[in-house]
């Protein structure tokens, strides 16, 4: 299996058109969403909750903390028993 980047810069250039009302006018928080929806459905894609049904999530005070939380949410309403580790709090608001 061969896994393809994307530089820094092709993924905010990516992330300013998902934003802006001409390249779906998606809001922060339906990004977000999408993304923690997504990262459950991989998780259940591999690991059959049957087999593996607890998961760690460790989250950070970032955006992608924010997606991991979000994943573990799903994870739980998919059946999984999702333990959040947050050691470290955002001294501001993630979305901002």
């Amino acid at each position: 299996m061969t896994i393809k980047y994307i530089s820094q810069r092709a993924a905010q250039a990516i992330d300013v058109e998902l934003m802006s009302p001409t390249g779906g006018g998606f809001s922060f928080e339906q990004l977000v969403e999408l993304a923690g929806f997504s990262v459950a459905q991989a998780i259940t894609k591999e690991f059959n909750r049957d087999d593996f049904s607890r998961v760690v999530v460790f989250s950070g005070p970032g955006n992608n903390g924010l997606d991991g939380l979000v994943a573990a949410r799903h994870l739980s309403h998919f059946g999984y028993q999702p333990k959040i580790y947050y050691p470290k709090r955002a001294d501001k608001p993630v979305n901002n």
